[in-house]
């Protein structure tokens, strides 16, 4: 009895005074190897690791235009992949930029976009490609009218690097033709350059069907039943809060070697601010002269607004051919996705950090006088 009173007594100071006792403190009738751990100074309690909640979204879209069912499924697809390449990076806390770059590459390399491998070709029969990258932090980057690059966007990624580090000279932000490819080989991405499987015969056939259109001779309105679609577009925000947009693009078919469109233009082919994120696509000379994307952007700056589109587009005289993916940030820790285009489809998906995966859709317009629109507000 007194061995249990001795013990009790000696683990009672020692827990509530063990300031004055040191850990080895022991009772001379029980020998400290006798006592329960959280006595004897090895207690087994580690203090739980406090759950870290990530944030981050990506999302991206094929184009509009107007794709066959077959081709509409072969996107969904593409999409699913270029989200699953960002969501890789995102959720490994890597910058909104690097994930916008690798969805992008994904968008490029399939052969289904016109962007990258699939582009369309110029009047004289070359491959010229567009892209751009924009964020808060590096700013406006693009590229434009280079020749047999199979991703663009790469090229405008180390250009955004460079916005990052100290030169003695000012870097440039925007490059065109030879001297885009002159940058391209003095940072090392010949490897980007003559790849066989740009030209696919999808790009060939809607080249040749233009061709025959133009020339005269054979007066009809062009109905290409698996058109290729517009610029491809990515929107990626990370655990930091940064949002990132990028844009990709094979341009017109049959356009004016030389022609750039809104991807070359900060405010039309895309925009961001600390809480917006919008990529364009369409009829490139309608969107620059609409600035659609930061139009829209300004638009739901301050509150979310749906009819986004509508409202930018409504004084045009033309009929309208645009498209946005627009993501906004809210103070709530949600994110509101809108896709709406006024062409015959769009296909898109997102991915959030609460979600196992990524949900893809194609937009198509029912009403050809209106707007076909998506909108749904997802929690980060």
């Amino acid at each position: 009895m007194n061995n249990v009173l001795i013990f009790m007594q000696a683990s009672m100071k020692r827990v509530i005074c063990n300031v004055v006792y040191p850990v080895d403190f022991h009772c001379p009738s029980l020998p400290n190897s006798h006592l329960p751990k959280i006595f004897s100074g090895e207690s087994s309690y580690e203090p739980a690791t406090p759950e870290v909640i990530m944030t981050y979204l990506v999302a991206v879209h094929t184009g509009a235009g107007r794709s066959s069912p077959e081709t509409s499924q072969n996107l969904r697809k593409v999409c699913r992949h270029a989200c699953a390449a960002a969501t890789a990076i995102l959720s490994s806390r890597g910058s909104a930029l690097d994930a916008a770059i690798s969805a992008t590459k994904v968008l490029e390399d399939s052969p289904f976009t016109n962007a990258g491998t699939g582009s369309s070709l110029a009047l004289d029969g070359r491959i010229l490609t567009e892209a751009s990258l924009t964020s808060l932090k590096t700013g406006f980057c693009a590229i434009g009218a280079v020749e047999g690059v199979k991703n663009p966007v790469e090229v405008v990624g180390k250009l955004a690097s460079c916005q990052l580090q100290h030169h003695t000279y000012i870097p440039p932000r925007v490059l065109v033709g030879r001297n885009a490819l002159e940058f391209l080989e003095q940072h090392g991405l010949q490897r980007l350059l003559h790849h066989p499987d740009l030209l696919t015969d999808r790009a060939l056939h809607q080249f040749n069907t233009a061709k025959t259109h133009f020339e005269g001779r054979k007066r009809r309105r062009i109905t290409l039943a698996d058109n290729v679609d517009d610029t491809v577009g990515v929107v990626c925000l990370d655990e930091g809060g940064t949002i990132a947009c990028a844009a990709s693009s094979g341009g017109s078919v049959y356009k004016v070697p030389g022609r750039l469109g809104q991807v070359l233009n900060n405010g039309a082919g895309s925009y961001v601010t600390d809480s917006v994120g919008v990529v364009t696509t369409g009829n490139g000379e309608q969107i620059i002269s609409s600035m659609l994307a930061i139009k829209a952007a300004s638009l739901v700056q301050d509150m979310f607004v749906e009819g986004v589109l509508e409202r930018v587009i409504g004084g045009c005289e033309e009929t309208p051919m645009q498209g946005l993916l627009l993501v906004k940030v809210d103070s709530y820790n949600a994110a509101h996705i809108a896709v709406q285009h006024t062409l015959d489809n769009m296909t898109f998906g997102f991915q959030s950090a609460v979600m196992s995966r990524s949900v893809v859709k194609t937009l198509c317009r029912t009403d050809q006088s209106g707007v076909a629109s998506f909108i749904e507000t997802r929690k980060l």
